[in-house]
């Protein structure tokens, strides 16, 4: 069974402004319905996995970007957010250059950094950084998310700026999922990646303290 409005599409494709994918009723629906998420960000933190002022300085830095919008889908993502709560598996990965420029202030960057270390506290969140050594690979290309649920077939989701796609053809899944299985088998044990974060997150803090 799909979730698409017709269970004979195998590829749906939405339209959004810049910072609008929170919105997206068809990924919520997913998210929603999902029982395991993997998510793999090459330039970010993943979205479910953002504090809100990283969240929103990551929306600002877009220059289309419109204040009014950008608290409104800042609020949009917070409650995005709340799935993590619920019952189900959610594995976050990021690359370490991307944690090591963040592209905010320190503060935030710790706070951020400090939160992503914590969320596997959770005991439903793993999250595993992909080291620097694999930089240049195909791997740091292509950001997406896989999503699985008990009764629908298992989606892929790939943002872009303007327009969201949503894919759930057998091909294009097992081609994402073995994209998943490598990225997975490159990056640092779950305690490694807790333990690189906040390390990170303490320089950080330390740069922020001195420099007020």
């Amino acid at each position: 069974m799909s979730l698409h409005a017709d269970p004979r599409d195998w590829f749906v494709g939405c339209g959004h402004g810049p910072g609008g994918v929170d919105e997206l009723a068809v990924l919520l629906r997913h998210e929603a319905a999902a029982r395991e998420v993997f998510a793999y960000e090459t330039v970010s933190v993943p979205a479910l996995a953002q504090t809100p002022v990283y969240g929103r300085a990551v929306l600002e830095r877009n220059p289309l970007a419109v204040l009014g919008e950008v608290e409104q889908r800042t609020e949009a993502r917070k409650r995005r957010q709340r799935v993590l709560s619920r019952p189900s598996r959610f594995v976050f990965v990021v690359r370490e250059m991307t944690l090591r420029n963040l592209g905010v202030d320190r503060r935030t960057a710790s706070d951020q950094l400090r939160h992503l270390a914590l969320l596997p506290n959770t005991g439903r969140v793993e999250v595993r950084v992909l080291p620097r050594l694999m930089a240049g690979s195909y791997l740091d290309r292509y950001s997406f998310t896989l999503m699985r649920s008990e009764h629908y077939r298992p989606v892929v989701h790939v943002d872009a700026m303007y327009h969201s796609v949503f894919l759930d053809h057998p091909d294009d899944v097992a081609a994402y999922q073995a994209a998943a299985q490598a990225v997975l088998s490159n990056t640092l044990s779950v305690e490694e990646s807790q333990a690189l974060i906040l390390h990170l997150a303490n320089g950080a803090h330390a740069v922020a303290s001195r420099t007020g």
